[in-house]
């Protein structure tokens, strides 16, 4: 009587690559997670690749799982970096072919996340141009303070440079308001009309600097400043 033994094909390292590349899209490619929970998927990861690579300096398994995570909770910055700190310590092979991949798969996901608030940017910064050629800078200050850590950078380079606009605008209306009392206040030869002048050109000035810091008109703001108080000191104690 024969006995006949049964013989099991033991997949090749390469058999497990394509395997974890295909859980790996897969991971990426479902928005809401495609697992009950990370422990789960790590799991299963491991399980299909129980053999480190030795060669590169990553842990893949620990990486697409951390990245997995910060892509359900929308962080995608911190994953692109996650990815390319990786790709730039792993060698050429299957292994940077799959952060290749997962980078491209987390870039269309946050084009698609952020496509609705782009529109909404875009339709803002339409508003704050015409306000702001109208010479109404603090709505159109208060128009662009509605957008929160606005996203992609090419959009938050935007809303920068028109609120930066909008605020030197109106600083610069500000200015000139306070330097026309300034020099009426220089004009005029009633000692108490002069002070209250000065007083009020002061207040301008002051308001300015304390409500744009970080304005790149400031020290401008603090040399007009500084020109009021000297005049307004003298003044003071010729009465």
């Amino acid at each position: 009587m024969k006995t006949h033994h049964k013989f099991y094909h033991i997949p090749t390292r390469s058999v497990l690559r394509k395997i974890l590349l295909l859980l790996t899209l897969s991971i990426f490619a479902c928005p809401t997670g495609c697992f009950s929970s990370p422990k789960e998927s790590t799991l299963l990861i491991r399980q299909l690749n129980p053999h480190e690579n030795k060669e590169n300096a990553v842990d893949l398994n620990s990486l697409l799982m951390e990245v997995n995570g910060l892509v359900q909770t929308h962080d995608y910055e911190r994953a692109k970096i996650l990815l390319s700190e990786a790709h730039a310590k792993t060698q050429a092979g299957p292994d940077r072919v799959i952060i290749i991949r997962a980078m491209d798969q987390i870039k269309a996901e946050e084009k698609t996340f952020y496509m609705p608030e782009q529109i909404n940017i875009a339709n803002i910064e339409k508003d704050v141009k015409g306000l702001i050629e109208e010479e109404k800078f603090e709505e159109a200050i208060a128009r662009l303070e509605t957008i929160q850590n606005p996203s992609p950078e090419n959009s938050r380079d935007t809303v920068g440079e028109l609120k930066q606009k909008a605020i030197n605008s109106l600083i610069n209306r500000e200015r000139n308001r306070a330097a026309e009392i300034f020099l009426k206040a220089k004009r005029t030869n009633d000692p108490s009309r002069k002070q209250e002048m000065l007083y009020a050109s002061r207040e301008i000035l002051t308001t300015l600097i304390l409500n744009y810091p970080n304005s790149s008109l400031i020290h401008t703001l603090e040399r007009n400043l500084d020109v009021v108080e000297q005049t307004l000191g003298k003044v003071q104690e010729a009465q």
